[in-house]
């Protein structure tokens, strides 16, 4: 399934078993990310892996069906709660102590996931507005 899918469309449009594939998809990468999400960050041949599982649940949280939303909102929630302990909130390193010849230029779990995080957010308002649950 190539991840310029229009998931929402198909999902309208599928059968019976399509739509429980999809369902069954998102309790998959769900489950399999909450469970093991940590360890496929740290290995680093996997990461493009990862990225490609979290772009796929995007496309199912678009989904105009409750239960599936559920799913992937749960993991979203989890996820995020978890980046906002590891960082309470943004530290903003004064321009004077940051250093040019940084040797740790590593990216912070939050950085990692912001990309991600960002589609999440545009898609959760454009949905509230959708389903007027505001």
């Amino acid at each position: 399934m190539p991840l310029t899918i229009d998931l929402r469309a198909a999902y309208r449009s599928a059968k019976d078993d399509d739509q429980r594939f999809i369902q069954n998809l998102a309790l998959f990468l769900s489950n399999f990310l909450k469970e093991h999400g940590i360890l496929i960050e740290r290995t680093v041949d996997l990461k493009e892996t990862l990225l490609e599982a979290l772009q796929y649940l995007v496309l199912i949280s678009e989904v105009e069906e409750i239960e599936i939303f559920k799913i992937c909102l749960e993991y979203w929630n989890i996820l995020s709660a978890e980046l906002y302990r590891e960082v309470p909130y943004q530290q903003i390193t004064p321009l004077y102590s940051r250093s040019t010849n940084s040797t740790n230029n590593t990216p912070t779990r939050r950085q990692f996931y912001s990309v991600i995080l960002s589609k999440v957010e545009i898609m959760k308002t454009f949905v509230l507005f959708d389903r007027e649950i505001i």
